[in-house]
């Protein structure tokens, strides 16, 4: 089974309702795409405008600019001597100027881009179906339906909050390793402290576990990407919204971030939407839908992904399906917006990938959409194949 989404109603009518759109409106929104919220022939919203990589923000603050995958510079708002910097306070607040900074940069981008729309890119076709466009005689790129959104998506979301909180528990609090060495580590693969990288994984908190310190963090970073955002208005008359959602971003994203203080390797795919990172979230999947709910998700205007994978024992029988119900139900009433399961086991999907063509029927859920496992490229199937299998509740 690799094909269910699940859309809480009220949450994402909630969502839409907040950035203007009308009460009738917002109760006959359609998914557009992957999990986009969207008003059907009334709302154009470049939901895949712009996606911001949490963690390259990170990842570049640590290297000075320069991109360690490949070697690429990319203007910091502000260097900083990470010597100079004596507490986890400071190390956020820098953070939270430079990706502030870049979604500025991306932003501002955007907008010269749907400026050039209309003349260069119309979407006569389009606009026929767009109410609005026929009546005013113009292509829905100038912005003459109801809705004219503009969007940024984020990807990499749980990897900072893991890696934030590992840096302010083993630089700021235990003092195990200075900011400077924790960057020459991560520089150099971990070559130089082979020992960190499971230090980091295993003694830092992690975002899915209902533990506050890494939870809070992605709420707060959240909060602020989602303010920030909405803060900005499109050439089409239009507001911004957001997105905390990957499709298959995370994978080649992940390909382009260098290693993290969440014990990620460079290389190596981030996590899924709003996911915790693969492996990670081990107090089980209440401990997850708590974890993830304690961000206000009707701040998403563009929707949300939470993929959660459970081995098939836990369906055997109608007592575990009742919980695996009430999980869903708990999840919505706590303020989730979506959920969305692979229900399989991690040994068939490494047989699939071994044995391709005995599973050519195989369909899993990647983060947002579907597909057929044999087709996806390998460092998506080791993405699914890593995720965490969950028993029970």
């Amino acid at each position: 089974m690799g094909f269910p989404a699940i859309f809480n109603d009220e949450i994402a009518i909630a969502a839409k309702r907040r950035l203007g759109v009308s009460k009738e409106d917002a109760e006959n929104y359609g998914v557009v795409g992957c999990v986009e919220l969207s008003v059907p022939g009334k709302e154009f919203s470049h939901t895949e405008g712009l996606r911001v990589n949490w963690a390259k923000v990170l990842d570049l603050m640590l290297n000075d600019g320069i991109c360690p995958v490949t070697g690429e510079t990319m203007e910091l708002k502000n260097k900083r001597n990470l010597g100079s910097i004596k507490s986890f306070d400071e190390f956020y607040q820098w953070y939270q100027e430079e990706f502030a900074h870049f979604v500025d940069l991306g932003i501002r981008g955007m907008n010269i881009s749907d400026r050039n729309f209309p003349n260069r890119s119309p979407y006569p076709f389009l606009s026929s179906t767009m109410e609005g466009c026929l009546e005013t005689g113009r292509d829905v790129t100038a912005g003459s339906t109801i809705y004219n959104f503009s969007t940024v998506n984020g990807c990499g979301m749980a990897n900072t909050a893991n890696s934030l909180a590992a840096i302010k528990r083993m630089v700021y609090q235990e003092k195990k390793v200075s900011p400077s060495e924790l960057a020459k580590a991560l520089h150099n693969k971990f070559e130089s402290a082979k020992t960190l990288p499971e230090a980091l994984v295993t003694r830092c908190p992690k975002y899915g576990n209902d533990d506050d310190e890494p939870d809070n963090i992605l709420k707060d970073l959240a909060d602020n990407f989602c303010r920030q955002i909405e803060s900005y208005r499109n050439p089409r008359g239009g507001r911004f919204q957001t997105g905390l959602y990957t499709v298959e971003a995370h994978t080649q994203m992940g390909k382009l971030t260098g290693a993290l203080p969440d014990g990620h390797l460079d290389g190596i795919a981030l996590a899924s939407g709003l996911s915790p990172s693969q492996g990670t979230d081990l107090s089980g999947p209440t401990a997850v839908i708590k974890s993830i709910t304690k961000l206000n998700h009707r701040l998403l205007g563009n929707g949300m992904v939470l993929d959660l994978k459970f081995h098939p024992v836990f369906f055997q029988n109608e007592e575990k399906r009742r919980a695996f119900r009430n999980l869903v139900e708990t999840y919505f009433q706590l303020g989730g917006m979506e959920i969305q399961f692979n229900v399989i086991n991690r040994e068939k999907l490494i047989e699939a990938q071994n044995s391709p063509q005995e599973y050519r029927d195989l369909i899993v859920r990647v983060s947002g959409f579907s597909a057929y496992f044999i087709d996806l490229d390998k460092v998506t199937q080791n993405e699914i194949i890593a995720r965490t299998e969950h028993f029970g509740i």
